[in-house]
């Protein structure tokens, strides 16, 4: 409405000027004819005539609506786009919080999967080694025993001790099987009781049969407290992998010589 005003004023301006151009060209002498006045005159009635003014009216009317509609539509276009902006930005920040949820469980899925086998695993150790010591120490031994035996294995660590030492005090005993348990120990030799005694060319009563003979028909307890004692620790021979009754050489215990 502030452009219709401005042209209507615009019009009435001209049309007056033109009023005031013929007047005073005339006061000044000016030579004016009559058909340049009446010329004037009609331009300055047409320029003010009700037709004129509806028809620059109706036209600045449009034009405004024209105007009005390209700002409505771009108002319109650019709120769909600030609605579209928001949703997908909402959409985004909801998968987003979705998938941190989602890796979180998983994460705790997995620690707890991660705890329960550490658990189970620290269980089944525990368990493990308690069955162990109340093994061991059904058979008289200690839970820190040198070698872990089984009962047959006791039998045949103390067959061998008889077989080797049984007319020996009970420390000449000991000492043969701190041999057969260092022995064991070794990277040199095999890493069990059964095997190390029945190695090929290894302990003569292994290979005549007398130590199954043993083994058959029983062992005196003074045999089985020193295979117990070597055992549990006791070495009165410390690392020697051999011995015999005739060398002369090494540790002499009794009979024999351990080197």
């Amino acid at each position: 409405m502030k452009q219709l005003y401005k042209e209507l004023t615009v019009m009435t301006t001209a049309a007056v000027l033109c009023v005031a151009l013929a007047s005073t060209t005339a006061m000044a002498g000016v030579r004016v004819t009559d058909a340049q006045t009446s010329a004037a005159a009609k331009a300055a009635a047409e320029a003010l005539s009700p037709e004129s003014v509806i028809a620059n009216l109706e036209e600045t009317v449009v034009q405004e609506k024209s105007q009005a509609a390209v700002e409505e539509k771009a108002a319109k276009d650019a709120w769909e786009k600030a609605e579209q902006l928001l949703e997908e930005a909402a959409e985004k920040e909801e998968k987003e919080a979705e998938e941190a949820t989602k890796q979180k469980a998983e994460e705790a899925v997995s620690e707890k999967a991660v705890t329960d086998t550490a658990e189970q695993t620290m269980k089944e150790v525990t368990e493990a080694a308690a069955a162990e010591a109340a093994a061991l120490k059904e058979l008289g031994l200690s839970a820190d025993a040198r070698v872990k035996v089984t009962a047959d294995e006791l039998d045949l660590l103390a067959a061998i001790i008889y077989c080797e030492a049984g007319g020996e005090e009970i420390t000449g005993k000991v000492a043969v099987g701190a041999v057969v348990l260092n022995r064991v120990l070794s990277t040199e030799f095999e890493n069990t009781i059964a095997e190390v005694i029945y190695a090929p060319g290894q302990f003569t009563p292994a290979m005549t049969g007398l130590l199954d003979q043993v083994l058959a028909e029983g062992v005196n307890e003074e045999c089985y407290a020193a295979a117990r004692a070597a055992l549990n620790g006791e070495n009165p021979v410390e690392g020697c992998l051999y011995f015999n009754s005739g060398s002369g050489s090494g540790i002499q215990i009794g009979n024999q010589h351990f080197y």
